[in-house]
């Protein structure tokens, strides 16, 4: 399994002012756990899931176990607690920037070691078993 399969969650993340909002909000500890799938699905997509059909609405509920209008609940808590993008929710895109940011830092992490790579074996030969 790739080492970029995973993600950081703090242990008190649970604590956390937006957390702890989106809790009140949006159904207590079982909110917290969908705001952890939902993260876990933004990381695997690229930091961007579109909403805007049916059929990936419908996976949405799925992972979540929600319902149309318990996703539509869900996600507008999310973006009142700025855990997402309240403007590009509207356009049909759940977007949260602290993904965004993370897999970003992760890809120019990678870049550089790949040149870093490249530097050290450039001229050298292929060191074969």
């Amino acid at each position: 399994m790739k080492a970029d399969r995973f993600f950081s969650v703090h242990y008190d993340s649970r604590h956390n002012p937006k957390i702890e909002l989106l809790r009140d909000m949006a159904g207590g500890i079982a909110a917290y756990g969908r705001w952890l799938v939902l993260m876990a699905i933004l990381y695997d997509v690229g930091g961007c899931f579109m909403v805007d059909t049916p059929i990936k609405r419908r996976y949405l509920m799925k992972e979540l176990e929600l319902d149309s209008d318990g996703l539509d609940g869900f996600l507008k808590s999310c973006a009142d607690c700025e855990l997402i993008d309240s403007g590009l929710l509207g356009m049909g895109h759940v977007v949260s920037k602290g993904v965004c940011d993370q897999l970003e830092y992760h890809r120019q992490k990678s870049e550089a070691g790949k040149k870093g790579m490249a530097r050290r074996w450039k001229g050298k030969p292929d060191s074969t078993c």
